[in-house]
């Protein structure tokens, strides 16, 4: 398995093993957008011989990169790299070697390549919309660590196209994102964000929309912290070996179908929430909540439509959250630090709310209820409600 970053954690929780995947087979081109796949080395999920265990130490927490003294990549009709370590040739920015990198500006139907030979590479986005009409907008072919910081105050897009099979944001090896900056990736063809080795979310206001999974990592995904809103039609959330939940205040909506809003690798792999706000809706469940989880969260199984609001109030009358399906589902996965033992919660349906909607939950104001759609008593770290929507398949 590739090299982990790490760093010292207070907390060891023993999860089960993650896993090394392949590279996948995707060309490049020095004059044309590059990435174009034919090939996802991840559809067989990882591999069993190289398992390895992941503990809470390995939910690290990247600090971020000094770009002062960074190489400046400015995108445009004109392209220019002030420093070492990047070249330009048509279309294609290609960084060659490790370091740290700053980008900005826009680039249509061109392609930011990372091809460093196994080295690390720290790139901050500041402010940049970069589509490829053929293959991913970023693509990391040959590196060991992509760290992407996404600058605080900018607003930075990327979108694919083409017959893409990987995503619009691409990695062939570990992948970390940090930053408080603003990031929306559109991922027209497949998924949105993609690592085939392991994938760290530390912060960042990241949306995703993707036609399959809106995140998929091969060899584990941890998520820290952040503001992660995704729309897709294939998983939420996926995972081909472990997933971790830390922090953060996590959207998902998922296709309602055989995919799962979080989703994790078939067999012992599973599910661990220690922390977050987490709301995910969409097909049935197909993973296990890890019980050495540290949150409380609950199975609502319960098919509605796309528009739905949904309401958890807790016995005494608190609101807890309400939010609004963005698609139809059979299953609400939901985490909160709210969610307390012992306590008895109220899930409604319908109804009004005289707060802000914002990335799909309410902010402030009053909810009305609707529905009583039932009840469920948090008497376990993870809770069901209504027929079980657990089973089915795993990993992608």
């Amino acid at each position: 398995m590739k090299k982990m970053i790490s760093i010292v954690a207070t907390m060891s929780l023993l999860l089960v093993a993650l896993t090394g995947c392949g590279d996948s087979d995707i060309e490049g081109n020095s004059t044309a957008p590059s990435g174009q796949p034919s090939a996802m080395s991840n559809e067989a999920g990882p591999s069993a011989s190289t398992k390895e265990h992941l503990t809470e130490n390995d939910a690290n927490v990247v600090p971020e990169a000094d770009f002062s003294n960074a190489t400046v990549i400015t995108l445009g009709s004109t392209m220019t790299v002030d420093g070492d370590g990047a070249e330009v040739n048509g279309n294609i920015v290609t960084i060659t070697k490790a370091g740290n990198y700053t980008v900005s500006g826009t680039l249509e139907d061109g392609q930011l390549h990372i091809l460093a030979d196994k080295a690390e590479v720290n790139i901050e986005l500041n402010g940049v919309n970069i589509t490829n009409s053929s293959g991913p907008a970023i693509y990391a072919e040959d590196d060991k660590i992509t760290t992407l910081t996404v600058k605080e105050g900018t607003d930075n897009r990327i979108s694919d196209g083409g017959t893409n099979d990987a995503a619009a944001l691409y990695c062939e090896d570990d992948l970390t994102i940090n930053g408080t900056g603003s990031l929306i990736v559109n991922g027209n063809t497949s998924d949105g964000i993609e690592s085939n080795d392991i994938l760290i979310v530390n912060s960042g206001d990241i949306e995703v929309n993707a036609q399959d999974d809106a995140i998929n990592a091969g060899d584990g995904l941890i998520i820290n912290g952040g503001s992660i809103y995704t729309i897709g039609n294939g998983d939420g959330l996926d995972s081909n070996a472990d997933m971790m939940i830390n922090g953060g205040t996590i959207y998902v909506a998922s296709g309602n179908n055989a995919n799962g809003p979080i989703d994790a690798g078939e067999g012992d792999y599973a599910v661990t929430i220690n922390g977050g706000e987490i709301i995910a809706t969409g097909g049935n469940m197909a993973t296990p909540i890890n019980s050495d989880s540290k949150q409380h969260s609950v199975y609502i199984n319960a098919a509605q439509q796309q528009g739905t609001m949904v309401n958890i109030t807790s016995k005494s009358g608190e609101e807890i959250d309400t939010f609004v399906a963005e698609n139809s589902f059979s299953t609400v996965f939901y985490s909160s630090p709210e969610l307390v033992d012992g306590e008895t919660y109220t899930i409604n349906t319908g109804g009004t709310h005289s707060g802000q909607l914002v990335d799909g939950a309410y902010q402030d104001g009053t909810y009305t209820a609707g529905t009583t759609l039932g009840e469920f008593t948090t008497d376990s770290i993870n809770t069901s409600y209504g027929s079980s929507g657990m089973g089915g398949r795993g990993g992608k």
